[in-house]
């Protein structure tokens, strides 16, 4: 490989490493913003703990008062009905205050109601309309019957309540800026890893990558996370090197034979062969073109998928289709397949034909292989992107979830095939930023990928246990 597009190679890896790196941080920040992090649930966590304490104290004050409130206005309507009972035996005149009056057999004393010689001796509180207190006793001539209003009892009671319920308030605007304060002071390691190991996470496999940065690796528990997470990136990082130069180096070494023996192929299938002959050799050619595609997709794999060179050749969707449309129709004749491609909408923007005709030509060699003959393979653009679909056996519900994983066949497959097809289409579209479904269907296998977001919202791909599971749209 030549060292100047190596370099150019690299240094376009590493800053699609650092563009990708910046936009995942743009977004955690902007998740951050818009949700409720880590740091908001702790001060909104820290406030309600706080809140519900400062509640449950108001509640317990509350009913302490209640007590003793109860207690000291039983003693002083005690203490004032003696104080009554004595001013009435020395002949004095009644100094009840204004909110209490003296009733029953008395001289100049009104006399107590039927209702108010129905309660019991003692202290008496009376919840209707108007709110009393009530205290009935005894004398030498008769029963006493001490009535006071509540009126000053319940505006010295509302103005507890105004101040518990303030004071509920007042803690919790505090408890949140302290739970503020303490979530960012606890959060800020969190932040910092939590940066460091983004960073670090984009670079991997690159040159530039770099350990967390010591100062990090604190000699608690945030230190033992830092050097576990840095332990793993390092080791995922060498693993990574290792895998893109071995894999790099093989695609390209494999080339130069992979090219003898693909113009030999072709210049014996020329020759004066038999037909047994010509088959097996129509056969080489097949697969070695075949061979020749896998490692120029596993060499741009190899090199992150960043050269410029990559989408020279860039095409449309409708573009693509006709330019694949004699091989896929080919392949359909021969096992008496009918192939037939349809543009529902115009799907916008140009792609690479090494990893948009991949995961194409993928769908429709697997539809090829399961399909007998007779069947239908139908390829439609839509304006997001593309649907392979066929009339076959389709896919048993227990094989939908692994279908796209490494070596999996369908009970239902026929011809030649490793069972590797639907995993390549699968990893492209994880590399590209694509999204391949599973679609349920009644009849045959569905499958759908989609390549742009044609209504502005962020496009994520699916997880791989997603796929097999999609719903139709």
């Amino acid at each position: 490989m030549d060292s100047s597009n190596h370099t150019e190679t690299k240094a376009e890896s590493e800053h699609s490493a650092e563009k990708e790196g910046r936009a995942a941080a743009h977004r955690q920040h902007a998740a951050q913003r818009h949700g409720f992090g880590l740091a908001k649930r702790i001060a909104l966590a820290f406030a309600a703990l706080i809140t519900i304490v400062a509640f449950a104290y108001s509640i317990a004050i509350r009913w302490s008062i209640e007590v003793a409130e109860r207690h000291l206005v039983t003693n002083f309507l005690e203490e004032l009905f003696v104080t009554a009972v004595d001013d009435l035996r020395a002949g004095h005149d009644l100094d009840l205050g204004s909110f209490c009056e003296l009733y029953g057999s008395a001289p100049n004393i009104k006399p107590a109601t039927e209702a108010m010689t129905g309660y019991k001796p003692g202290f008496n509180e009376i919840t209707t309309d108007p709110a009393q207190f009530l205290f009935k006793g005894s004398w030498e001539k008769g029963e006493l019957v001490l009535v006071c209003d509540q009126v000053g009892f319940e505006e010295t009671e509302r103005g507890i309540w105004f101040r518990a319920g303030s004071s509920v308030v007042v803690v919790f605007l505090i408890s949140m800026l302290l739970g503020v304060f303490l979530s960012r002071l606890i959060m800020r390691p969190v932040e910092r890893l939590s940066a460091e190991v983004r960073r670090s996470v984009h670079l991997i496999g690159t040159d530039r990558y770099r350990s967390i940065d010591p100062r990090l690796m604190t000699n608690d528990e945030m230190g033992e996370l830092a050097r576990t997470c840095d332990s793993a990136m390092h080791r995922l990082n060498e693993a990574l090197k290792r895998e893109k130069a071995f894999t790099g180096d093989v695609s390209h070494e494999l080339r130069t034979p992979l090219a003898v023996i693909q113009s030999s192929a072709e210049l014996l299938a020329m020759s004066d062969l038999g037909a047994r002959q010509r088959e097996q050799v129509e056969r080489i050619v097949r697969y070695s073109n075949r061979m020749r595609e896998l490692l120029t997709l596993f060499l741009h794999f190899a090199r992150n998928g960043a050269s410029s060179k990559l989408n020279a050749d860039a095409d449309t969707v409708k573009g693509l289709f006709a330019l694949m449309d004699d091989v896929w129709r080919d392949k359909a004749a021969q096992k008496g397949i009918e192939f037939d491609i349809r543009t529902e909408a115009t799907c916008p923007g140009t792609y690479s034909p090494v990893f948009l005709g991949t995961v194409v030509n993928n769908l429709v060699k697997n539809a090829v292989l399961y399909v007998p003959s007779g069947s239908r393979i139908v390829v439609t653009e839509r304006k997001d992107g593309f649907t392979v679909e066929d009339n076959g056996p389709g896919i048993a519900p227990q094989e939908r979830e692994r279908i796209f994983r490494d070596f999996t066949r369908g009970a239902n497959a026929t011809g030649e095939g490793e069972g590797l097809g639907l995993s390549i289409a699968a990893r492209v579209c994880d590399r590209m930023g694509w999204r391949i479904e599973l679609l349920p269907s009644e009849t045959g296998a569905h499958f759908r990928v989609t390549v742009v977001d044609v209504e502005d919202r962020e496009f994520k791909p699916l997880r791989a246990d997603e796929r097999g599971e999609a719903g139709a749209s």
